[in-house]
């Protein structure tokens, strides 16, 4: 929600709701850029379509800068 600014359409769906194991949830927290970059090219790539739908798609590379990470 921190980036909601950036978005023209609420972010806040049920399209951008991930369910996260407690090991994803902490590497994409507190991982490694590298684990936390692994984790978002799976997610955004499984998700792109339903992001379009939701009309709240990025490109990838600013998804990566929102956790400050360079593709």
């Amino acid at each position: 929600m921190k980036y909601q600014n950036e978005f023209q359409n609420s972010i806040d769906v049920d399209g951008n709701v991930v369910c996260l194991c407690p090991n994803c949830h902490r590497k994409i927290h507190h991982g490694t850029n590298d684990d936390k970059k692994e984790l978002i090219q799976t997610l955004y790539t499984k998700r792109f379509k339903l992001l379009q739908k939701w009309g709240i798609c990025k490109e990838l590379k600013s998804v990566l800068s929102f956790y400050e990470i360079e593709e």
